[in-house]
């Protein structure tokens, strides 16, 4: 173990600035990027300034890696422009959501390199142990780190977002090592936490991101106003420049929640979700809203790539959210069986999630991403029991928040919040996670257009009237028109008249407009309403005979018969009809055919003759004529008997089979069913066995069937009896077990 004085263990060499070489290192400076508005020698030239200076970092960077452990600390602990060019380096790299970022391809193998040298430098900074011989004690490294400034936590997440993505496992080693190795770095995570929320606020008052949920209600007045309308009328570069610093903050999170999971707890303090989702939904109102009015004005050419920056800021904040979530509350509660610590977590996912549902977009973007479903399984599978009303309450207003910002496809809406397998996509979000523009994400007057349901009749009267009762000054005709632009939303309606911010189509109308002089297509559409013909469907529309489509031909049309008196003796009707009844004749002339035509039909007269079997000149013609009869006395002595009995009982056998009785007589059958039920009786009272117990029964003689002992023979007696008693077993109890074996014995 190292010695917390001197820190080192060969030779017990001490930390001493005399041992640290005299190094001017050069600061960095972000590469050139290629731009078509720079002349080529202009931008020639700054490449190669840009080159010689890193070729200066590069190099060295190289000679402070190949110093040994003792001399490498030295000179980072005491060599302070080594820390202000690791500084410039994480502060002013090009992280992954820089806009107009491309570089040549020299510069950018140099880029390469340089990031390549800083991260192993970085590693070697944050390991305390090289080997056996080169290391320091984890006091005195947690020591040296903390007070010399060598790491803070921008600098971690710095080191996060620009090493993390392709050494995520080398890289969380590293943090957790730092942080396990000094524990005052927490204290700093949680002032970070706070400064975060303090960052949120001034956003929100600058620019008039005034949908805090956490903030009460204040009045509009002058200086709020100039704010709100700020983002239409600010510079470009001012613009771009918001944008990009929300996609630092963004980012900067989420790669530092990947890296380092413990830290994620410390932004579950501080209201940081709440705070984070207010500033979620104001942000991206005002964005989308500047969008259409900066497009509809200036018509800059990066607006897709500033609403693309844009929309990846938001994923991450969506991300970030759902980490604090799960990493703060959800996490912990599935493996934890303590009844009170669980009550702990499920209340705080509960609030923190309750806090939110006011933020109508930030929900239904969250849902997209990640449903609320899955959370749902893990916080009934605790130990702690929920009423279910309060996921109910959550669930409808995920409803009302999908509803109002529905997808494209307007049956996406319609699906189940419920199933975690299919979640609902919102219309801020396209499938697999990615955002949509946004300026596709239009409430559902704008997302229908033209085939948008307009407001008549007395709906649209009762939001006029609500409107008067605020402004009687106005006109009818000009609330109409307001209503008609804003979607008849009566709460943008007002706002925009008290703000003086009324669209550019609206502010050159007359206020004082009446009924009477609204546009014309308009009132047609209210004149015609729609009626119960216009949604009747029938399988008979359109055809000929359709009175409510088409002008219909009444000559085709007759009611009744045509001629009520029917003259019969009037033929020509008649002979009129006679074609068609023809088709249906069923009776046809009768044709002679001539006898002597050629009729290939098959004859079977002669099927049942044996022709051509035995021919006249056969030698066996004369057993055809008559059969062959064996002379009386080469016969044997009772063969003609046997062969008379055979043949007699094979005649009877075969008259048995040919005779049929169709319908016996009852009274032979019920003779033979009492005779049957007799026999059935008479084997029952004799046991059901086949011999019959007489009165005197004839004396038994024994057989012996045991015989002598085995091995040595015996007599031919025993062998008789045993036969015997086998072949007549049958007679006695359990006669049927040679024949029930050899039954199971077949199966």
């Amino acid at each position: 173990m190292f010695a917390v004085d001197d820190g080192f263990r060969a030779g017990r060499r001490s930390l001493s600035p005399s041992r640290a070489e005299k190094v001017n290192f050069v600061l960095y400076k972000g590469p050139p990027p290629l731009s078509p508005l720079v002349p080529a020698e202009e931008l020639a030239t700054v490449e190669e300034e840009w080159m010689m200076r890193a070729n200066y970092i590069e190099d060295d960077l190289h000679w402070l890696l190949r110093l040994p452990h003792d001399r490498f600390w030295c000179q980072v602990v005491y060599d302070s422009s080594l820390h202000e060019c690791i500084g410039s380096f994480l502060h002013g790299a090009p992280r992954p959501y820089d806009l107009g970022i491309e570089l040549s391809a020299e510069v950018k193998r140099k880029h390469e390199s340089l990031l390549r040298l800083f991260f192993f430098v970085c590693l070697r900074m944050s390991t305390h142990k090289e080997s056996k011989d080169s290391g320091l004690s984890p006091q005195t490294f947690g020591e040296m780190i903390y007070e010399n400034f060598i790491f803070d936590i921008p600098k971690i997440m710095d080191i996060c977002v620009l090493f993390g993505r392709g050494n995520e496992a080398i890289v969380r080693k590293m943090v957790a090592n730092i942080f396990a190795q000094q524990k005052r770095y927490y204290d700093d995570l949680q002032m970070i936490v706070s400064t975060t929320v303090q960052v949120f606020d001034t956003i929100s008052a600058n620019f008039g991101f005034t949908n805090d949920i956490l903030s009460p209600p204040k009045q509009i007045n002058a200086e709020e106003q100039y704010h709100r309308n700020q983002l239409i009328t600010m510079s470009p570069d001012k613009f771009q420049d918001i944008i990009v610093y929300l996609s630092d903050i963004a980012y900067t999170l989420r790669c530092f929640f990947d890296i380092f999971h413990e830290g994620v707890i410390y932004f579950s303090h501080e209201n940081f979700p709440l705070k984070m989702a207010a500033l979620y939904e104001a942000a991206s109102n005002g964005f989308i809203e500047a969008f259409k009015k900066r497009d509809d004005a200036e018509g800059n050419v990066s607006s897709e790539v500033l609403k693309s920056t844009l929309t990846n800021a938001r994923g991450c904040f969506l991300h970030i959210f759902h980490k604090i979530l799960f990493h703060s509350f959800l996490e912990p509660l599935i493996g934890c069986a303590c009844v009170e610590r669980a009550s702990g977590y499920a209340e705080g996912y509960l609030g923190v999630f309750t806090g939110i549902l006011s933020e109508k977009r930030f929900l239904a973007d969250l849902q997209a991403l990640f449903p609320f479903a899955d959370d749902k399984d893990i916080l009934l599978q605790s130990v702690y029991k929920i009423d279910h009303t309060r996921f109910q309450y959550i669930e409808d207003a995920i409803f009302v928040s999908l509803d109002l910002f529905r997808p494209t496809n307007n049956d996406a809406s319609s699906k189940d919040i419920h199933s975690s397998k299919q979640p609902i996509v919102g219309s801020s979000m396209a499938e697999g996670g990615h955002f949509q523009n946004g300026d596709r994400e239009r409430d559902p007057y704008e997302a229908l257009g033209a085939c948008a349901p307009r407001v008549n009749g007395i709906e649209l009267d009762s939001l006029t009237s609500s409107v008067k009762d605020l402004f009687p000054e106005l006109g009818d005709g000009f609330i109409k028109l307001c209503l008609e632009e804003y979607n008849y939303d009566c709460e943008k309606v007002v706002s925009a008249i008290l703000e003086n911010n009324l669209s550019p189509a609206l502010q050159g109308l007359d206020r004082s407009l009446a009924q009477t002089v609204v546009n014309a297509e308009q009132a047609n559409d209210e004149a015609d309403k729609d009626s119960i013909l216009s949604q009747r469907y029938n399988v008979f529309d359109g055809d000929e005979f359709d009175v409510f489509q088409r002008a219909v031909d009444t000559s085709k049309i007759h009611v009744g018969k045509k001629d009520k008196a029917v003259d019969i003796d009037n033929r020509n009707e008649l002979s009129g009809l006679k074609p068609f009844y023809q088709k249906y004749d069923i009776i046809s002339e009768i044709v002679e055919v001539d006898k002597d035509d050629y009729n290939d039909e098959y004859d079977d007269t002669y099927d049942s003759v044996a022709v051509g079997t035995i021919d006249d000149d056969s030698p066996d013609e004369l057993a055809a004529r008559r059969p062959f009869v064996t002379p009386r006395v080469l016969e044997k002595p009772g063969a003609k008997n046997i062969v008379a009995e055979s043949s007699s009982d094979e005649e009877d056998s075969q008259d048995e089979k040919k005779r049929d009785h169709f319908i016996q007589d009852p009274a032979v059958i019920r003779q033979m069913r009492e005779e049957r039920y007799a026999a059935r009786a008479m084997n029952q009272r004799r046991g059901r066995g086949h011999h019959v117990a007489s009165a005197n029964p004839p004396p038994e003689t024994s057989r012996d069937v045991k015989g002598g002992p085995k091995g040595q023979g015996q007599s031919q007696e025993v062998v008789r009896n045993r036969a015997f008693k086998e072949r007549h077993k049958a007679t006695r109890v359990h006669h049927n077990r040679k024949d029930m074996s050899d039954k199971k014995h077949k199966i």
